[in-house]
């Protein structure tokens, strides 16, 4: 034991003298006059408050040194994963042959530990320290050795860790490689592996493949990916399944054990709506498991039928043509209604009421002049409803009516409204060769539309909207002019298109040598019809994970669909896949085509934690769409993907950090094996307590009694 000072012995001295000639000063002579015992008495308690006050400031430092011995602690890592459940009840061969359950390894392992300094852990996706071996509990979902070994060293970091012992099946599916952490681990692991090594049989189903988005009479194709485990090549029955009717059945081989197959299945589904379907495969006897054997998947069907309202100012060619072409649909319901002169109607009268349980308007040469202003309301109100308006141009139409009443219902309205008219060829833009009205036949050929009859161009000058986007514009006389023909606009939900020209008929009624070029426009006759009758409340990108949950460890993969605005599905696009991980990484990734708008790609084993997600699909250059979400990784259960033990790995960890790998069989030799190692031996070291004089009690108490004492004793003698 020694005494410090924070500052100078030599200053302490020199203040004791100051307290003692501050005492006698103050003592020297008393009023009333004391006698000198009563003075010396007095100035004695004086100097000894004073005295220790100094001494206190200056920081006095007990210190006293002790020899202590500390055994060594043992660190039991044991594996409480939802693996562990196959071998709790049921007999396990061991390494030599005999019969063990998981209860009789724990029992031995708690005995063969006893005379240890033994700190218990339970871990899996995460670890917790355990009162007693009887409190493991076999629910974890995933098995993280690395991060199981590094909460031991972490949490026993200030005692004497001299070896850890690991028992688990070895079956790591999360984290990083225990391997490498075992490498510079500190201490040596022994390893004691559980279960049998042998590959578990298994057949599953590994990846369903198929659309979330149909319509009804369209085939759908599903793709099931297949794996065996342990099963020799064997004829197995593929199905899927809806509210317990066949819908598709194939019988197919098993691939050698250890490989994947696929298999295609299709239907067509008869009604709209979203539905589940489940596609099962045979089971085999033997199997580990069969909840592997099924999986499900659901489906938007969408509908196809549609009722339009066709109204046309006047008859004309542009206007039997248009219902002939609408008529040809069978899925689509047609009301025409072609106004006389007088204002009423040859098909019937107007239809009364809101116009919501409409598609789609179209209005050709509509309204006129004639037209009853009650009749241009509803379609204004319709339009303000969301239903979308197709505006074609005709010679009878009143554009001054337009241009003041259905301006904010068209993607433009008139701003210079002239009388005269002009022929001219019908030119696609740039624009139109990214957009899904011109998927068509050979639509990069703009040259192909020249060869067409001309239009009737009105001279009037129209001013576009915002979001409108001009598809066609004309050219007359081999000049191209800014006019537009064919526009589209979209606000919100509510869509929009107008076909400023009149002629459209001639494009029906062309010699034998120009009918391919007439298909062209009956194709984007459809597709324009599609659009404008296409709901805006389907993404037309999508892309997420195979599952929106998956485990660390698992390879994740990505499926996706890329459909055209009219919803078709889109096989050529090119489709980019950005993934941010929990630290705000970015990693990009490309989507390959797997055909029918389908795409898919691996991201591998990632990471536990929530990722972000965002893909982007174009075409031609051009923007089709983008989709985005998260995921996450680690919260699920794989314990039972490849039920066998792992002793390689296990014995890997233990090689690797200077341990040993053993079988529970060997158990009971974990004292001499732990008592060879030149880590598990007892610490001696030395301890040292420090004692701080200055913030001790019993100081205080003295200063306390002795200002008490020569305060009362002053006022005895009578000193003021």
């Amino acid at each position: 034991m020694n005494l410090t000072f924070g500052h100078s012995v030599f200053v302490l001295a020199l203040t004791a003298i100051i307290a003692a000639g501050a005492t006698y000063w103050l003592y020297r002579a008393t009023i009333p006059d004391l006698s000198k015992g009563r003075r010396l008495f007095l100035g004695s308690l004086r100097f000894i408050t004073l005295f220790i006050i100094l001494f206190l400031l200056s920081e006095p430092l007990v210190r006293i040194f002790s020899i202590q011995s500390s055994p060594p602690v043992l660190g039991v890592l044991i594996d409480e994963s939802r693996s562990l459940s196959l071998i709790k009840s049921l007999q396990e061969t061991d390494s030599t042959g005999g019969k063990t359950s998981l209860t009789d390894i724990l029992n031995e392992l708690d005995i063969a530990i006893e005379s240890q300094s033994v700190r218990l852990f339970g871990f899996a996706a995460t670890t917790r320290e355990l009162p007693s071996i009887d409190s493991l509990m076999l629910t974890g979902s995933r098995t993280d050795i690395s991060s199981a070994l590094d909460y031991v060293k972490d949490a026993l970091q200030n005692e004497t860790l001299g070896a850890v012992l690991l028992v688990s099946d070895g079956r790591h599916n999360g984290g990083r490689n225990p391997v490498y952490t075992a490498e510079s681990y500190p201490v040596p692991i022994v390893t004691v592996t559980l279960g049998d090594t042998t590959v578990q049989k298994d057949i599953r189903i590994q990846q369903l493949l198929v659309n979330e988005l149909s319509y009804i009479n369209t085939e759908v194709p599903v793709r099931v990916r297949i794996r065996n485990e342990g099963f020799d090549p064997a004829p197995i029955t593929v199905s899927l399944i809806h509210n317990a009717e066949i819908l598709d059945r194939k019988n197919v081989g098993l691939p050698p054990s250890g490989s994947e197959t696929s298999v295609d299945l299709a239907f067509v589904p008869k009604e709209p709506g979203l539905f589940q379907y489940s596609v099962e495969i045979t089971r085999l006897a033997g199997e580990i498991t069969h909840q592997n054997n099924a999986d499900l998947v659901s489906i938007q069907i969408l509908e196809r039928k549609r009722r339009l309202l066709l109204v046309a100012g006047a008859p004309s060619p542009d206007v039997s043509s248009f219902v002939q072409l609408l008529e040809r649909d069978s899925d689509t319901e047609l009301v025409t209604r072609v106004q006389r002169r007088s204002g009423s109607y040859y098909q019937g009268d107007f239809p009364s009421g809101p116009l919501d349980d409409f598609d789609l308007i179209v209005m050709v040469g509509f309204p006129t002049i004639t037209t009853p202003e009650p009749h241009i309301d509803q379609i204004v109100r319709a339009s303000d409803a969301g239903i979308p308006i197709l505006f074609v141009y005709d010679r009878a139409v009143d554009l001054r009516r337009v241009e003041r009443k259905l301006s904010s219902a068209l993607p433009a309205h008139p701003t210079v409204i002239r009388t005269g008219h002009v022929e001219g060829s019908f030119v696609p833009t740039s624009r139109a060769l990214q957009h899904a009205i011109f998927d068509i036949s050979d639509r990069k050929n703009i040259q192909r539309w020249r060869a067409l009859p001309p239009l009737q161009f009105n001279a009037s000058q129209w001013e576009t909207h915002p979001g409108t986007i001009v598809l066609a514009s004309t050219e007359i006389r081999g000049i191209s002019l800014d006019n537009p023909i064919l526009l589209v606009g979209k606000i919100g939900k509510r869509r929009s298109a107008a076909m400023l020209a009149s002629g459209f008929w001639r494009w029906r009624n062309v010699p034998a040598a120009f009918e391919e070029d007439a298909t062209r426009w009956t194709e984007l006759f459809s597709n324009l019809l599609q659009w404008l009758t296409t709901a805006e409340d389907y993404r037309l990108v999508r892309v997420a994970p195979t599952s929106s949950e998956l485990d660390e460890g698992e390879p994740v993969v990505f499926g996706g669909q890329v459909y055209d605005e009219n919803l078709r599905s889109v096989s050529d696009a090119s489709v980019s896949l950005d993934v941010v991980s929990p630290g705000g990484e970015n990693f990009p990734y490309s989507m390959q085509s797997l055909g029918n708008g389908r795409y898919m790609v691996e991201l591998g084993s990632m990471p536990e934690g929530v990722y972000a997600y965002s893909a982007t699909a174009s075409r031609d250059g051009g923007l089709i769409g983008e989709d985005r979400g998260t995921f996450s990784v680690g919260s699920l259960s794989i314990e039972f993907r490849n039920p066998h033990a792992d002793a390689r790995l296990m014995r890997q960890i233990s090689s690797r950090s200077g341990g040993r790998a053993i079988f529970p069989d060997q158990i009971g030799d974990i004292p001499s094996i732990l008592s060879s190692m030149d880590s598990y031996i007892p610490v001696t070291r030395t301890v040292e307590l420090q004692i701080r004089l200055w913030q001790r009690v019993p100081f205080i108490i003295i200063l306390i009694v002795s200002l008490s004492v020569e305060w009362f004793f002053r006022k005895r003698f009578g000193l003021v």
